[in-house]
């Protein structure tokens, strides 16, 4: 398998770099489209054979890789394309360019294990219904637009099999015990204030759960992996010295598993999920949760309880937002929240017996190594119709009540593949769209001042309210580029469809909402009209190790690309 995680990891970082370096002289495919040709600073031309042209970007290469005119290996390939991106973005930086290069490889070595190691399942598991879960475990690749969608730093070898969600494998709850006086915790109003108890009760049991919380205790859920960590703190320490704190971690009847996010997890027994801070670089960042983003979720659940928020539930029943009612943490020796011990709260619809499939689309637009699809049980391949029905009908379920929720109620909900999760019908087709991850939602400046009436966290300073040229750059991204985009590839490429025909379909839904009235269409106007669309430069934030958390503007690392709803016939 070693080959194929290297195609795997080839595909994801090449096709993120052309997305970022289009239009260069450098950079040419051949007039069938079955090439391409790179030529570096010194004139040394690499030719990459296509097995998949795609007019939107995501590009499949076959094996045969010649550098002026000798074959080489895809490992030259990968490495010769790193170093001719160096050129291309100017990075001289030596300890930046090997740090690139190690996630790279440790995300293509993660993959090679993924493979090697479910091997055996993969191919059973495309051909049988999912449950939410297993669906959540199947997705193997990562980003299709990364150079290292699968680097994961700070996981030993035990652990990486243990809290990889590729793996599916369970464990229990650990728990801090506190006192009342160094944990913070907040929640929506109407949300119930004993939800940590009761997940406590469900695990530990109710008898052990009411002798831990005499004498003033809480009960703090804790990931078990990121225990560890918060103990190495020197006020952790002094605090169990002091009697104040102390943590267990036993087994318990309630199976937890990883989503794919790695840092959240359900439980089929527990009507919520969990969310951690997690002391691991995922791809780009430490995923450390941010006192702001967990407060966005409350501001969400505030936004849903107003009138408009109602009023979007009622227009959009299909739709549903996994919420993120609550939060705690435990607290600083300067009274500050300590990051690296927050959990969210995440509201759980997936429990007891499944009736439908709950799919994550962003595993539903990856095929398996021997090239399956998760719609091939439900349609043969020559059935093309098919095809073009399905997005016409995921339009309708998952794009359109998001962008309506943007154009007519001011909401900008960050809705990449990784945060839409479908149900199906017995067909195969979406019926209902979950969304969650509401901590990457923003507000436009309209928006802002429908709800911050109502909405007490809804504030100027917490970052998230955005102008119109923010939004349409941001929003769009996510919800059209990285999520519309990738699904009609896939669809493509398994029905061989032309993506323009996608494309038409897209154009023209966006088209009926805003005849339908809107009261604000700068996104829609953006997609249908502009030649560029702006695209997030993955390519550049990693091997330049920017942090977009930290940028003043985080459009600043976007990169326009041209934009192929504009002009298509959609009448």
């Amino acid at each position: 398998m070693k080959e194929k995680s290297l195609l795997y990891t080839f595909e994801a970082l090449l096709n993120s770099l052309l997305r970022e370096a289009a239009g260069l002289e450098s950079i040419k495919f051949s007039d069938d489209q079955r090439k391409l040709e790179l030529t570096n600073k010194t004139k040394n031309t690499l030719k990459i054979e296509l097995s998949f042209y795609s007019s939107l970007g995501r590009h499949s290469y076959g094996n045969i890789h010649r550098l002026d005119g000798k074959n080489i290996s895809i490992q030259d390939s990968l490495d010769w394309v790193i170093n001719f991106s160096c050129d291309l973005l100017n990075q001289k930086n030596a300890k930046e360019v090997n740090d690139f290069k190690s996630r790279v490889a440790q995300s293509q070595i993660n993959i090679e294990k993924f493979l090697n190691d479910l091997e055996g399942s993969l191919e059973e598991e495309y051909a049988k219904s999912l449950s939410f879960i297993q669906a959540e475990s199947l997705l193997i690749l990562g980003h299709s637009f990364h150079p290292y969608p699968k680097a994961r730093d700070g996981f030993n070898e035990e652990d990486f099999k243990k809290y990889s969600p590729e793996y599916r494998r369970s464990f229990s709850l650990a728990w801090a015990v506190a006192d009342k006086d160094i944990l913070v915790t907040k929640k929506e109003s109407r949300f119930n204030s004993n939800w940590m108890n009761e997940i406590a009760i469900l695990c530990l049991g109710e008898s052990l759960t009411r002798e831990l919380l005499e004498e003033n205790k809480v009960l703090l859920p804790i990931h078990p992996w990121q225990m560890t960590h918060i103990r190495s703190s020197e006020y952790i320490k002094y605090l169990e010295n002091e009697g104040r704190l102390h943590f267990i971690h036993q087994d318990s009847k309630v199976e937890w598993f990883s989503t794919s996010s790695v840092r959240s997890i359900y439980s089929k027994d527990c009507k919520y999920m969990l969310k951690f801070s997690m002391s691991l670089r995922l791809t780009n960042s430490i995923r450390h949760l941010q006192q702001e983003e967990v407060e966005r979720g409350i501001q969400v659940c505030d936004v849903f309880n107003t009138t408009e928020g109602k009023k979007l539930i009622q227009k959009w029943p299909d739709f549903e937002v996994l919420h993120e009612p609550a939060y705690s943490a435990l607290i600083n020796r300067d009274g500050t929240t300590s990051v690296e011990t927050i959990v969210s709260c995440r509201i759980n619809p997936f429990t007891g017996p499944e009736k439908e499939e709950a799919i994550l689309l962003a595993t539903l637009n990856q095929l398996s190594p021997r090239g399956t699809s998760l719609l091939d049980r439900f349609n043969s391949r020559e059935n093309t119709d098919y095809y073009l029905n399905w997005f016409q009908e995921f339009t309708k379920v998952a794009i359109i009540p998001l962008m309506d929720a943007q154009a007519n109620f001011g909401i900008f909900f960050g809705a990449h593949q990784q945060n839409i999760i479908l149900k199906l019908n017995a067909k195969g087709f979406p019926i209902k769209l979950y969304f969650r991850d509401c901590q990457g939602t923003g507000y436009s400046e309209e928006g802002y001042k429908q709800y911050s009436p109502y909405c007490a966290g809804l504030t100027l300073d917490n970052g998230n309210i955005l102008n119109k040229e923010m939004g349409q750059k941001i929003f769009c991204y996510y919800l059209i580029i990285n999520t519309a985009f990738d699904t009609a590839t896939h669809l493509a490429k398994i029905s061989g469809i032309k993506e323009v025909s996608f494309m038409e379909i897209l154009g023209k839904s966006l088209k009926n909402l805003k005849e339908n009235g809107v009261k604000d269409s700068s996104c829609i106007d953006y997609l249908l009209n502009e030649q560029y669309l702006w695209v997030k430069g993955n390519y550049k934030c990693c091997l330049k190790e920017i942090n977009e958390n930290t940028m003043k503007n985080p459009t600043d690392i976007y990169i326009p690309m041209n934009n192929p709803i504009a002009g298509v016939s959609y009448e």
